[in-house]
């Protein structure tokens, strides 16, 4: 099995290797130059006893093969880079397509909060300046309502003293 982003796909090694035998872009899988099967290469191939050492030994030259197949192919297109998991386990494919789902909410949610951690810090700015202008506003009025009550005060001197001169 081949786990991507986008899903799950069945596949087996002989995949890769008839990809490797038609290395190009041309040469897709399932394409009319595939060919219907490859003959295994290995001393081991369809005589092993699962749970034996011989078991781990194919597994070992299988994973070197893999590996092999996988730079190879990755050559042929530049390097690179990408990420992509094999297994013919249906129950781990679904663990790690699980898992690799909650690593891009973690990835979404992480900018997510970097995003409300920015607009945040922005209207925390903005609070302060506002903040800061109705100081200066508040300073502003106390100055004109002093200047109001010193000319409430002089208006009422005036009265009284044009009151006391009225006959």
């Amino acid at each position: 099995m081949i786990i991507t982003k986008t899903g799950l796909f069945l596949g087996a090694v002989a995949v890769v290797s008839s990809v490797l035998a038609h290395a190009g872009p041309t040469a897709a899988p399932g394409s009319a130059s595939e060919p219907e099967s490859v003959p295994p290469t290995s001393s081991l191939a369809g005589q092993v006893i699962p749970g034996t050492l011989d078991e781990a030994s194919a597994r070992k030259e299988m994973y070197g093969k893999m590996r092999s197949a996988v730079e190879e192919i990755a050559s042929l297109y530049g390097d690179l880079p990408f990420v992509q998991v094999f297994t013919n386990d249906r129950g781990k494919a679904a663990e790690l397509r699980a898992r690799l789902s909650e690593t891009d909410s973690i990835k979404r949610l992480r900018a997510e909060t970097e995003a409300l951690k920015a607009e945040r810090s922005k209207l925390e700015d903005e609070l302060a300046r506002d903040r800061k202008q109705a100081a200066l506003l508040s300073e502003r009025l106390a100055r004109q309502r002093a200047a109001l009550t010193l000319v409430s005060r002089a208006v009422e001197q005036v009265n009284r003293a044009v009151e006391g001169t009225v006959p």
